[in-house]
């Protein structure tokens, strides 16, 4: 079944494009469960062997248990100067406008904004297959992995960072 999502066109009109120079990554949501918060941080663990300079920008609140886990993980990968966690943010612009990329590591969404907002803000998106979304049909944007597959996730985001044509 095809979940129909219309994209707003003041969305795209209103927005201004990222210019895609940082290797800044960008994470935004909720942190729950279906989420999946915790692939970031396990995707970030292999970029940052081959990327030295990427940063993972995580914009949301939600779970203390998964984000003290999130914490957890750094910390042992010894990568916590490299991930900044920003909380809720009222004002997401200044995020989009300065990342590289976006990473969605949901493994289901009905209606994903922040899809739609990296779309808006010409900023690529790499994420988990949901292929039911009408608003990955055209297949342009972004690039998929299955769900829990972290190293293609990986692969896929460090091939953007080292390309910033392809980005």
């Amino acid at each position: 079944m095809l979940v129909q999502n219309p994209i707003p066109e003041d969305l795209c009109k209103y927005s201004k494009a990222s210019d895609l120079c940082s290797h800044k990554i960008l994470w935004i949501g909720r942190i729950a469960k279906g989420k999946r918060p915790c692939d970031a941080i396990e995707i970030f663990k292999i970029i940052k062997k081959s990327v030295e300079d990427a940063e993972l920008e995580i914009v949301g609140t939600g779970d203390e248990n998964l984000l003290e886990q999130m914490r957890s993980l750094c910390h042992m990968a010894g990568i916590e100067d490299a991930v900044h966690f920003h909380g809720y943010q009222q004002n997401v612009v200044p995020f989009y406008a300065g990342a590289a990329l976006m990473l969605m590591t949901s493994e289901k969404e009905g209606y994903p904004t922040v899809f739609l907002e990296s779309k808006a803000y010409g900023v690529p998106c790499v994420m988990y297959d949901l292929p039911y979304l009408s608003m990955v049909e055209d297949r342009k944007g972004f690039l998929s992995a299955e769900i829990g597959d972290v190293s293609l996730m990986a692969e896929h985001i460090i091939k953007l960072l080292r390309d910033e044509e392809l980005r």
